[in-house]
């Protein structure tokens, strides 16, 4: 994954250019592209540049920040998180009318800054895991996020997805014993469309068949092959006779 999350500044004051690119270098994260105090110049540079993060002054001469926004709406057709930042606090419900990622009052305290970018960061994880995903429908491999960055995984060594409800993900768990967590909202027709030999036989179990050395057809028990033979998994009756179908046709 490139780490540099591009970022652009627009605000009409220089002074306050330079004091948020000065906190902002302390992010190694965040790659500075361009700054501009002019709201035209602006329009430009972010249609070129295609940020990923953009800081725009609500009140500038001419055209303020929320103008050029809702004039470029049809114009963004990349991902790009706005922090709106003004002085005063009047423009907060606008903001959010805009479906900004954030709003920063001036003057603004580090740890503010600090939590901004922190969630932009987690966002921009966040959107390169789902990217990777979606991108691995016709691929043997897929990056599974871990703490440090990615693990490079073969569909075929996957052996199961388990659903956990309280964090409301789905976890997996791959031949070598090492289980991940994937990306929050992924549905399991999602996970269904990566590879045919994916099934899912409960509301929160999606097993791959290649896995499966018996089925149980009385307690509906599924029985893994070794070492994983320990794992209960009980498909549930819908879901079953779903499977019964699709097997007898083999």
């Amino acid at each position: 994954m490139n780490q540099a999350i591009n970022t652009i500044i627009v605000d009409d004051s220089k002074i306050s250019i330079n004091m948020l690119e000065n906190d902002l270098k302390q992010f190694e994260e965040i790659n500075i592209i361009a700054t501009t105090q002019s709201p035209e110049c602006a329009r430009e540079l972010i249609l070129k540049h295609k940020p990923y993060l953009l800081f725009i002054d609500i009140e500038m001469p001419g055209k303020n920040g929320l103008e050029l926004i809702k004039e470029l709406k049809e114009e963004i057709d990349f991902d790009m998180l706005i922090v709106f930042y003004s002085a005063f606090q009047k423009y907060l419900i606008n903001v959010l009318r805009v479906s900004a990622f954030d709003f920063l009052q001036k003057p603004y305290f580090p740890e503010e800054l600090d939590e901004i970018i922190k969630r932009v960061i987690e966002k921009r994880i966040e959107d390169y895991s789902e990217e990777i995903f979606y991108s691995a429908k016709d691929k043997e491999l897929i990056a599974m996020p871990t703490s440090t960055g990615y693990d490079i995984v073969k569909k075929t060594d996957i052996v199961m997805f388990k659903y956990n409800s309280s964090a409301r993900i789905w976890q997996v768990l791959n031949n070598n014993n090492k289980q991940y967590k994937l990306k929050a909202n992924l549905k399991a027709k999602e996970i269904l469309n990566l590879k045919s030999t994916f099934v899912q036989v409960s509301q929160n179990c999606i097993i791959n068949l290649d896995y499966v050395s018996s089925i149980e057809n009385k307690s509906m028990r599924f029985i893994l092959a070794s070492p994983f033979d320990n794992i209960e998994i009980i498909a549930s009756r819908t879901y079953f006779s779903k499977l019964k179908d699709c097997l007898s046709t083999l």
